[in-house]
């Protein structure tokens, strides 16, 4: 999964055509969370490189992450496209471990530690 399939599928499901556009539009704001949010759950980029791919500082992806859940808490049908992208994304990372040569190590790995780990993990795998 990319920065890239990431911004894609956050912006055709919230039907906003550009996600790095410098625009402070409330919808453009809760997209740019739901991706910056994803990006960081699902890929191994740093902050920085998140940020950089839509235009934005590392502390601007920081804040949208930390104000994100408070959005999803008040905004009904972004939370549901929020929960549709991180099904789809927790998906992509199960294929990730069925093609992996030895399935039952990653499974063991990813039941044991809390998703937020999970970048640490795929570090760990890539350098065995």
């Amino acid at each position: 999964m990319t920065l890239e399939d990431i911004k894609t599928e956050v912006e055709q499901l919230t039907n906003i055509p550009d996600i790095s556009v410098k625009s402070r539009e409330r919808n453009y704001v809760i997209a740019r969370g739901i991706y910056c949010y994803l990006a960081e759950k699902n890929t191994v980029s740093t902050y920085q490189k998140i940020g950089q791919f839509i235009g934005r500082d590392h502390s601007t992806i920081l804040y949208s992450i930390k104000t994100l859940e408070t959005h999803l808490m008040y905004e009904p049908f972004f939370k549901s496209v929020f929960d549709e992208l991180s099904a789809k994304f927790r998906g992509e990372r199960l294929k990730a471990v069925e093609n992996h040569q030895d399935k039952e190590k990653m499974y063991r790995l990813l039941n044991e530690i809390p998703e937020r780990k999970y970048k640490t993990v795929i570090r760990l795998l890539e350098a065995v």
